[in-house]
């Protein structure tokens, strides 16, 4: 017995993890960027 629910989800992890892996990548050069910004 499969149900539709687990492949959206399994489809929606697929779709957002690429996109939050990236936005892991950015957000770390951005935290350095605002903390240079605010010592000044």
């Amino acid at each position: 017995l499969q149900r539709k629910e687990p492949k959206t989800s399994v489809y929606l992890k697929n779709l957002l993890l690429p996109i939050l892996s990236s936005v892991s990548l950015l957000h770390l050069p951005l935290l350095k960027f605002i903390r240079n910004i605010l010592k000044f």
